[in-house]
């Protein structure tokens, strides 16, 4: 790749994430060609666009997109890197819920939801756009915090 095509390549992941405010980081390493086709097919049908990404510029368009802070999600580029990227914020994470009833990955690295950021495969777990934990959010049920599942869980602090 030219530098010039990579350049081209950061500007148009810059405009995609730019774009969309569902981000989804994803672990697909070690699927088997037919489950990364079947997961693609998959991703077409829900509307959720999925590419593979070099780590290196994908931290290069993140730190491009304006009015946007990806914080700690630049902590989980390494190895393998998927990216999907939806209109719905729960939809990546229904179809990998769904498709790991059968395989072990995708795994989540980390999504990035309306300014909230959510890091590790745990969907207990979510931090806030400035990396600090996210317990509870405004349209949450009282004493609930929300997964990245879409799902409800107890919160720690009642």
């Amino acid at each position: 790749m030219t530098r010039e095509e990579k350049a081209q390549y950061i500007s148009d992941l810059a405009a995609q994430l730019s774009a969309s405010s569902v981000v989804y980081l994803t672990d697909t390493a070690d699927l088997t060609v037919e489950a990364v086709n079947t997961l693609r097919r998959r991703c077409f049908q829900s509307n959720i666009s999925m590419r593979v990404v070099k780590n290196a510029l994908l931290e290069k368009a993140m730190d491009q997109v304006e009015g946007k802070d990806f914080g700690a999600l630049r902590d989980v580029l390494k190895g393998s890197t998927s990216v999907m990227i939806s209109e719905v914020a729960n939809a990546p994470a229904k179809l990998i819920a769904d498709f790991r009833k059968k395989s072990p990955k995708p795994l989540l690295k980390g999504a990035y939801i309306d300014e909230a950021i959510f890091i590790g495969d745990d969907p207990k777990v979510s931090y806030g756009g400035r990396g600090k934990m996210n317990t509870q959010t405004r349209t949450d049920p009282p004493n609930q915090t929300q997964g990245w599942q879409g799902k409800y869980f107890r919160s720690q602090k009642s």
